[in-house]
């Protein structure tokens, strides 16, 4: 009996011991859940600071796309006034002429505009054209000078009022040239011009005289006979005509 109650006193302790420890856990256990719940009101404390900071930021609107952006507005270019034309000339007979190693085409389109020529071309012109004068020259003088040049490039000029038809010299010879009449052959002008000239003659006759004359004309020229008008016709140059290689003005 004695033993029993031993035993009792002994499991009685045993229990005490363990309520006591069991006591002893819960209290040091406390602690880390008292540390716990203050992190996580520190996080829903940030969380919140977080959402009222995003709600207070101003709206920003989105970028506008490139393509829809307002583009600044285009400068109007203000209309350029065409350039001034040159002033007319007021006086056609007063031609400057100042050419160094031009085409005849510039040469003939100044003609044009400030003398007034109408140009017609009857085959195409090339060549260089080396003229001037530090004075005016006249349409006619002009003209003169013209077809000196054209002589040497294998061309003429006809003229026929205010046209001027450009040609070869083997088309003028045949063409719609000027006929002209001279009893004395040292009237004629010293010029480049082509006319057929009739050259009344006294002391010799027509077909003699041709014979005579022909071997000194030009390659260009045509010269025949009129005998019942007693007279020879000749076309070419003025010049050539005047003086063909020598002199024929002692017939």
């Amino acid at each position: 009996m004695k033993r029993l109650t031993v035993h009792i006193l002994s499991f009685m302790c045993a229990l005490g011991l363990l309520a006591a420890t069991e006591a002893q856990d819960q209290t040091s256990s406390a602690p880390e859940q008292g540390d716990t719940q203050p992190m996580a009101d520190v996080s829903a404390a940030e969380t919140n600071e977080a959402a009222t900071v995003e709600q207070a930021a101003p709206m920003v609107p989105d970028a506008i796309p490139e393509q829809q952006a307002p583009q600044p507005p285009t400068p109007v270019e203000a209309p350029v006034p065409p350039p001034a034309k040159a002033a007319a000339n007021t006086n056609p007979d007063e031609l400057r002429l100042n050419f160094r190693s031009a085409p005849i085409e510039l040469v003939l389109n100044y003609l044009s505009d400030a003398a007034g020529f109408i140009i017609q071309l009857n085959t195409p012109v090339k060549g260089k054209v080396d003229v001037w004068s530090n004075q005016p020259v006249t349409r006619e003088e002009a003209v003169e000078l013209l077809n000196s040049v054209l002589n040497k490039n294998g061309y003429a000029a006809i003229r026929n009022g205010r046209m001027l038809t450009i040609m070869s010299k083997d088309d003028a010879i045949h063409g719609d040239i000027p006929v002209k009449i001279s009893s004395r052959p040292g009237s004629i002008p010293k010029n480049d011009e082509i006319v057929t000239e009739i050259i009344p003659i006294r002391f010799v006759e027509a077909e003699q005289l041709v014979k005579d004359l022909s071997p000194m004309t030009s390659a260009h020229a045509t010269i025949i006979a009129n005998e019942a008008g007693n007279s020879i016709v000749v076309t070419d140059t003025q010049a050539n005509i005047r003086h063909p290689r020598g002199n024929h003005r002692r017939h």
